[in-house]
């Protein structure tokens, strides 16, 4: 059931990870903040999630406060909506699949069509990375 709550938690939070050498620490630093309970405010989660995509995507200037905007919403919506409930693991694992899906609309409006791809394939490559880090 932890392993749930840890995907979910990290779906929520990894929404990207952008360039190999940053996300790679960004995901590891992540994986052991949120095994120690600590997952940061929301606001912290969203400014970091805004360096990472910044850098990854070369953002424009019109993109990056659209961008934000986004990542502090829905850094709030899953902290209220999942890390502050009282649900089992697999509700959580859903609300926060479920909050990506939604994001997901958004970023896409906002990102080309490429960048979008590459924040996808990032972001996959961080979920697969945090469900190794569990099982090995």
């Amino acid at each position: 059931m932890k392993f749930w709550k840890t995907i979910g938690l990290i779906l929520g939070f990894v929404g990207l990870c952008a360039t190999s050498a940053l996300a790679q620490k960004n995901v590891e630093r992540t994986l052991d903040d949120i095994k120690k309970g600590n997952y940061g405010t929301p606001e912290q989660r969203a400014a970091d999630l805004d360096k990472v995509m910044q850098q990854g995507l070369q953002l424009t200037k019109d993109q990056a406060p659209k961008v934000s905007e986004i990542n502090l919403r829905y850094a709030r919506r899953n902290e209220t909506e999942v890390v502050q409930q009282q649900m089992g693991d697999w509700a959580k694992y859903r609300k926060i699949s479920a909050l990506q899906g939604e994001k997901d609309v958004e970023l896409k409006k906002v990102l080309t069509t490429e960048q979008f791809k590459k924040y996808q394939k990032k972001r996959d490559e961080a979920i697969w990375q945090a469900v190794k880090s569990w099982f090995w």
